[in-house]
């Protein structure tokens, strides 16, 4: 019991005097969408053979409107019923639902 009252006396410790870093998003619609697109790998870009430039096209959609909606956080609860936190990270699930309609759709054209 003593063991670990010292444990957690010394990680509040180090927590205090720790360096925090954040992450926060950049100011402006189009910083946030370059951040945001630019954040894609060459890998991702060209994932699509068949129409690339459309794959493309939905990609840079998708990274604008997750820009518009991070840029919107700094008015607050205007028009918002709940504050939600949104990131980078937020983005890659959207983005692979995106890959896996737009191959149903290739394959449906064919």
């Amino acid at each position: 019991e003593i063991y670990t009252e010292q444990i957690v006396g010394s990680v509040r410790c180090v927590q205090e005097t720790g360096v925090k870093l954040t992450n926060e998003p950049p100011n402006g619609i189009k910083s946030n969408l370059m951040r945001t697109y630019n954040d894609f790998s060459q890998e991702k870009l060209d994932s699509c053979t068949t129409t690339p430039e459309a794959w493309r096209k939905l990609l840079f959609s998708l990274s604008f409107f997750h820009s518009i909606v991070q840029e919107r956080r700094k008015f607050g609860p205007l028009g918002w019923n709940i504050i939600y936190e949104l990131s980078l990270i937020h983005i890659s699930e959207p983005t692979r639902l995106l890959s896996i309609s737009y191959a149903v759709f290739c394959l449906k054209k064919k």
